[in-house]
């Protein structure tokens, strides 16, 4: 699989069990977004798989997915999107936006209701565009943090997750989860804009969803002012 180094952990944990080797491609080094050229110079005779990210989970960017989807349609080879956050956002920040398979030619992106749906964490959507009939492990190599993932095969654990989710999400249906959307995503651009004029750091990913990516030139400590800023609320 053609992947770029940006990519969740998840990817690697599959290439582990599937026996498919994992072919990391360099993000642009300032817009951190994958570049669809050296994704396509990477793709073999022997890849199946080519993945973007929408937005990455460590510097939260749009990943150019049209490209990259135009890029496997041409190759014949399967195109996965992870949708985690922008599967829920995106659609609902611009309806012009929403998720379509066949106009960004992707075959299969998955959503996560948690956090950004309101809902318990525990459950995941894998959605294909065509119909397609456990483990524990641990991966470093994601930029961000240490990431561990576990898959439980006790039914009752994913029962209880599952039916809040579907209890949340109809009861906050998709006209509130706009206005959610459109909230959150000001709160963003209202802090990314003061720490753009703060001395020594600046927003990085240009803050098109909610999440937001902070950089230091080293004078100060991005730590230090998260844990400020969730002491001021």
């Amino acid at each position: 699989m053609v992947l770029p180094t940006t990519a969740h952990s998840a990817f690697h944990k599959a290439a582990h069990y599937f026996g498919v080797e994992a072919l990391f491609v360099d993000v642009d080094p300032q817009t951190f977004r994958a570049d669809p050229e050296a994704m396509a110079a990477a793709v073999r005779d022997d890849t199946v798989l080519v993945v973007g990210s929408a937005p990455s989970y460590a510097h939260e960017v749009l990943d150019p997915i049209t490209e990259l989807g135009a890029l496997a349609a041409d190759r014949g080879i399967r195109c996965h999107v992870d949708a985690c956050i922008g599967g829920w956002v995106l659609p609902h920040l611009d309806a012009g936006r929403r998720q379509d398979f066949h106009r960004a030619r992707r075959d299969e992106h998955q959503r996560r209701p948690a956090s950004h749906a309101y809902t318990p964490k525990g459950i995941s959507r894998l959605l294909h565009r065509v119909r397609r009939s456990g483990a524990v492990t641990s991966s470093h190599r994601q930029p961000g943090r240490l990431h561990h993932t576990q898959l439980d095969d006790a039914v009752d654990q994913v029962r209880r997750p599952l039916a809040a989710a579907w209890a949340i999400t109809r009861a906050i249906r998709s006209q509130q989860y706009a206005v959610l959307a459109r909230t959150a995503r000001g709160a963003t651009l209202a802090i990314a804009r003061g720490v753009d004029g703060a001395t020594g750091s600046a927003g990085r990913g240009g803050a098109r969803l909610d999440p937001a990516t902070l950089a230091s030139d080293g004078s100060c400590d991005v730590f230090t002012i998260a844990d400020e800023m969730l002491a001021r609320g």
